[in-house]
């Protein structure tokens, strides 16, 4: 029986001027989109903090810590 491949993929859509914010944040760190997303992530889920969902068009902020992110 082969090996299942331990790694997930996922589909994020996101507007124009976010993939292109993205875009250059990578460029101007030397990384790629995928392994800027991924250190994104475990960092994020690594600390203990919970992301909730907020009202408007990006309504995520984080609690637990009093440090707001996107509103």
């Amino acid at each position: 029986m082969p090996e299942r491949n331990a790694e997930r993929k996922i589909h994020v859509r996101m507007g124009e001027d976010l993939h292109k914010r993205l875009r250059i944040r990578c460029a101007e760190v030397d990384t790629t989109i995928q392994d800027y997303v991924v250190e994104l992530l475990e960092r994020e889920l690594s600390t203990g903090r919970r992301a909730t969902r907020t009202a408007g068009p990006e309504g995520w902020a984080v609690m637990a810590t009093g440090r707001p992110r996107k509103r």
